[in-house]
C-alpha cells in the first residue's frame, strides 16, 4: 500500500527538524570548548549541518548566515595554524622559579587529571616552557641524560590543545640534540595524545625517537 502524502510530508518534516536540532547542538556545544581551535571546528560542523537544514526548508537567510560563519571559521583556523607555528618559542626555567610555582599551582587540578603521580619540580633538571607570543602554552619537565629525556610532565594548557604545541615542542627537542624521549603515562586520556605525537609503547612507558 502506498504511503499517504500527508504521512510522507510529516516524516520529512520530522527528519528536517532533527537535522536542525543536530546543527544547533553542535553550535551550542562549540561554546563549551576551552580550546579556540576546537570551538571553531565544532562550530563549523554545526554550520554545515545548519546550511543543509536551511536548504531543505528553503530558509535562505539561515543558509547565508551559517555559510558566512563557516567561511569565517575556516579563515581563522588557517590563520591560527600559521601564526602558532611561527609564534612558539621555548624558555628555560629552574625548579625554584616563581612563575613556575605559580603555573603549577594555577593548573594544578588539570595537571593531576593527566599526571596524578606528579609531585612537583623537585628532581627535574630539565624544565622548558613553550610560549605562544607572551602566553605560556605548555610545560615540559624531566631529567636529561646522554641524549635521553625522561619526562615527568608534558602539559599543555586547554587553550592550546590542538597538537600544535606538542608537534613544535618535540621538533625543538630534536634541535637541542635530544635523541629519545621516555614518558610513563598514568592516564588513558594522555595515552591518546602520546600516540598522536608518534610515541610507541614499550612495556610500561611510551618512547619517541627524535631526529
Amino acid at each position: 500500500m502506498a504511503e499517504l502524502p500527508e504521512r510522507k510530508i510529516m516524516k520529512e518534516q520530522v527528519i528536517f527538524e532533527i537535522i536542525g536540532y543536530v546543527g544547533s547542538a553542535f553550535v551550542l556545544a562549540s561554546f563549551l570548548m576551552a580550546s579556540v581551535v576546537r570551538l571553531r571546528i565544532i562550530n563549523s560542523i554545526g554550520c554545515v549541518v545548519s546550511v543543509v537544514y536551511g536548504l531543505l526548508i528553503h530558509a535562505y537567510p539561515t543558509v547565508i548566515m551559517n555559510a558566512a560563519l563557516l567561511i569565517i571559521n575556516i579563515f581563522f583556523l588557517i590563520r591560527m595554524s600559521k601564526q602558532k607555528s611561527a609564534a612558539y618559542h621555548a624558555d628555560r626555567a629552574e625548579a625554584g622559579d616563581q612563575f613556575l610555582r605559580y603555573f603549577l599551582t594555577a593548573h594544578g587540578e588539570d595537571i593531576r587529571r593527566y599526571f596524578p603521580a606528579f609531585d612537583g619540580a623537585a628532581g627535574c633538571g630539565y624544565i622548558r616552557f613553550a610560549y605562544c607570543g607572551d602566553k605560556a602554552a605548555g610545560l615540559v619537565m624531566g631529567e636529561l641524560a646522554d641524549g635521553t629525556l625522561d619526562l615527568k610532565l608534558d602539559y599543555t594548557t586547554p587553550e592550546y590543545r590542538d597538537l600544535s604545541v606538542g608537534s613544535w615542542l618535540y621538533e625543538s627537542l630534536a634541535a637541542e640534540g635530544i635523541r629519545k624521549v621516555i614518558l610513563s603515562v598514568p592516564t588513558q586520556e594522555h595515552e591518546k595524545y602520546m600516540q598522536k605525537m608518534g610515541f610507541v609503547k614499550e612495556g610500561d612507558a611510551w618512547v619517541k625517537t627524535l631526529g
